[in-house]
């Protein structure tokens, strides 16, 4: 049936076919994808022939960068059931180019082809690496068309040129293509204080320095210097024993975006084995493209010309470093000399016109049935059948939150994700127990246990972590990432450091109990926006200082509920079945899981009701491991928030967290506070201090509670009651949740 329908004039033509076994090489096939992606832009078909290499064992899957190219639809993939392959040009790509005796040839009808060498021809030693006349006639016969070879570099081609006898040459280089665009970043000075020096490659010995000797004179242990290295080979350090040196950061291959890891270097030190005479490395382009300066061996300057800096590794290169990262002016002329070049002679519009000379302009169709069939995504990839994707409108933003002893880090993003724009989807993904009340407040919710609560070792926690969240930013594609927690957890770091492009917020209570350069206040380097939510007790804050001033924006304390948000003083008591005439006062000490409670709780409800108060309200934690139950005569309140029903009270006493301390003041509500100094980072008793010097509150601490009965008599007296209220009131400021979320609308508005 199908032999009838595509008669010889109506078989499928596509403009170019790549043949080749796309399940070997990453670093070949990125090139190829690059190439593909281009063609579809201009207009140009592709189709794919897979050829399968009895070299390859375990049937390993089409490398990533294909599979997207397909997914996107800017090529087909040609299968044994439809018609013969044809096409105007085939590109057989070295080293993913099919063993040609391999398996039987495939219909391909090619009215020309090109053998694209990316790999030098002789090792350094002078010895070849296969037979170019060999290849060239099993080639020819193999696809029966006339044929050109392609060399990607200037070295490659002074190689053929060589030979006694050099296959036919292609005019021009069929050099590597890089989108710029994808890569490029604003560069006006290097980064910090001390020059920071890295490169990125894949973990083949091939690209990074022959041992662990080499390894040290190119990346130098020195604190004049950080180094940051990703893709790193592991057999590289095998000799080195104890820690890694202080100014090194090793990343896995594949655990950060390149994009993003160049985005954190000024500095692109390379250098390659031995063995390998030409640099065959897209990664030395993608450095120049996005601003990072390359620092050379000497013997690359025919290739990169005045795009590169110069000097043998070690002593040369780090002068040269130095020597420009003290200069602004000269880093920021020869970043911008790196990305002119990458922009340019490796530009997908260098590429085009090199494909235009050869076969014309477009006459295929991008795209096919194939396409279709490949770009349906597989169940597995979805995280929880219970949860859909946000309509195609919306942009989903993933909020996570880590477990603290109360409800603050989850609030902080609630009070964010209730102000953002209606066409942002929050999805959270929180360590907190209290994922019903983020459900009830009408956004997905994803709970992942604490490490603690797992009881798994912290390595292979954060792997799990990483794993999780990964799935969910792929499920979702989400648009961003924001973080509430004291510890950003390299899990979290790594999952968005897997995406290019992936705005990462954290959001931060920054005032601790001490001042200290840690290793949790350090990695704020990898965000892309702090936000240190505003304090009113900023006077007495020591904590610990982000040190990065490009990446940090203080903001006005952030309230869940706007005060018109609250129930009025009649409605707060009806729902609570308080009586309107009498006294009543709240108790919220926090959900007790870091301290004992129930004695506290006992001395002052016995108290109260000594002096005569009879309606006394408990805050119950959602989270609280032990519910507090064991006064019959008290009310529990266990909705959320609780700051709904503050208008109910006459006074409260209050732990003071972040979020409770800001609601209480902000709205006026007369307390006392109860500080938990057993909170390991949270200065409460910093903030207490505060309230009381400022007339805005009562400070106990636990160790007063003997003294309970007259902090108490002070809030029974009315005046005493309008003077905290009164100040408390001079203090309004602009909810600092707004901020936030304009800040977050702002950035996903980036990725548009």
């Amino acid at each position: 049936m199908l032999d009838r329908f595509f008669s010889p004039s109506r078989r499928p033509r596509h403009d170019l076919a790549y043949i080749g076994d796309f399940r070997h090489s990453d670093d070949a096939s990125a090139l190829v994808a690059e190439e593909i992606a281009a063609h579809a832009r201009a207009g140009y078909s592709t189709i794919l022939v897979q050829i399968n290499s009895p070299a390859l064992r375990g049937n390993p899957p089409i490398r990533p960068a294909i599979r997207a190219c397909v997914k996107r639809g800017e090529a087909a993939v040609w299968e044994s059931s439809t018609p013969p392959v044809h096409a105007r040009l085939g590109v057989l790509h070295d080293p993913i180019a099919p063993s040609f005796a391999a398996e039987a040839r495939p219909e391909i009808q090619l009215e020309r082809a090109l053998f694209v060498v990316n790999t030098p021809v002789f090792d350094a030693a002078g010895a070849p690496r296969f037979d170019p006349s060999r290849t060239a006639e099993q080639l020819h016969a193999w696809l029966n068309c006339p044929i050109e070879w392609a060399p990607a570099w200037p070295q490659v081609r002074q190689q053929f040129l060589k030979l006694a006898r050099a296959p036919s040459l292609l005019a021009s280089d069929w050099a590597p293509v890089i989108d710029s665009t994808r890569w490029s970043l604003e560069r006006t000075s290097p980064r910090g204080r001390v020059p920071v020096v890295g490169r990125h490659s894949r973990p083949e010995d091939r690209f990074w320095p022959d041992d662990f000797g080499d390894l040290l004179r190119v990346y130098p242990v020195s604190d004049t210097v950080d180094t940051a290295l990703l893709g790193l080979p592991a057999k590289l350090l095998r000799p080195f024993s104890g820690h890694l040196p202080g100014n090194w950061t090793l990343y896995d291959f594949d655990s950060v975006a390149p994009e993003r890891f160049l985005g954190s270097i000024d500095f692109f030190l390379f250098s390659h084995a031995s063995r390998w005479p030409s640099p065959m490395d897209r990664g030395v382009l993608e450095a120049m493209a996005s601003g990072a300066v390359a620092v050379l061996p000497p013997h690359l300057a025919a290739c990169f010309g005045e795009a590169g800096v110069y000097a043998k590794p070690g002593w040369d290169s780090l002068m040269m470093v130095t020597s420009l990262h003290r200069d602004a002016e000269r880093f920021r002329e020869q970043a911008a000399r790196g990305q002119a070049m990458a922009g340019e002679r490796f530009s997908p519009e260098r590429h085009l016109e090199r494909l235009a000379r050869l076969i014309g302009r477009p006459r295929g169709r991008v795209g096919g049935r194939a396409v279709e069939r490949t770009a349906r995504r597989s169940p597995k990839a979805m995280p929880d059948p219970r949860h859909r994707r946000p309509a195609a409108a919306k942009r989903p933003v993933l909020f996570t939150a880590t477990n603290g002893i109360g409800l603050g880090h989850l609030t902080q993003l609630l009070a964010i994700a209730k102000r953002v724009p209606n066409d942002i989807q929050p999805v959270f993904a929180t360590m907190s127990q209290a994922t019903s009340i983020v459900r009830d407040a009408g956004y997905p919710a994803h709970f992942f246990p604490d490490y603690r609560y797992a009881e798994s070792p912290y390595g292979l926690w954060n792997r799990w972590l990483e794993v999780e969240l990964s799935a969910l930013v792929e499920f979702y594609q989400a648009r961003a990432i924001v973080f509430d927690g004291v510890i950003p957890y390299d899990g979290i770091l790594r999952a968005g450091a897997r995406s290019a492009n992936l705005p990462m917020i954290w959001v931060r209570i920054p005032m601790w109990k001490r001042a200290l350069w840690d290793d949790a206040v350090d990695r704020a380097k990898f965000f892309d926006l702090v936000l240190d939510t505003g304090e009113l007790a900023e006077a007495h804050n020591v904590g610990a200082r982000i040190p990065y001033d490009d990446k940090l924006e203080v903001i006005p304390p952030m309230l869940l509920c706007d005060e018109a948000e609250l129930l009025s003083f009649e409605e707060a008591r009806a729902q609570l079945g308080l009586d309107a005439a009498g006294p009543a006062v709240l108790l919220q000490l926090g959900s007790g899981n870091n301290q004992a409670l129930v004695p506290v709780v006992q001395h002052i409800v016995s108290t109260l009701e000594d002096l005569g108060i009879e309606q006394i309200v408990i805050a119950d934690w959602v989270i609280a491991e032990h519910p507090l139950e064991s006064w019959p005569s008290v009310t529990l309140l266990r909705n959320f928030p609780n700051s709904h029903y503050l208008k109910a009270f006459d006074f409260v006493v209050s732990a003071a967290g972040y979020n409770t301390f800001h609601e209480l003041i902000g709205y006026g509500v007369p307390t006392i506070f109860v500080p938990n100094e057993k909170v390991e980072t949270d200065d409460q008793l910093g903030r207490s201090r505060f309230a009381e010097e400022h007339g805005l509150g009562l400070c106990m601490a636990v160790t007063e509670l003997d003294n309970f009965e007259s902090y108490a008599q002070r809030l029974m007296d009315p005046a005493e009651r309008g003077r905290i209220v009164a100040a408390c009131r001079q203090r309004h400021w602009p909810n600092g949740a707004n901020v936030a979320a304009a800040r977050l609308a702002a950035a996903v508005a980036g990725q548009a």
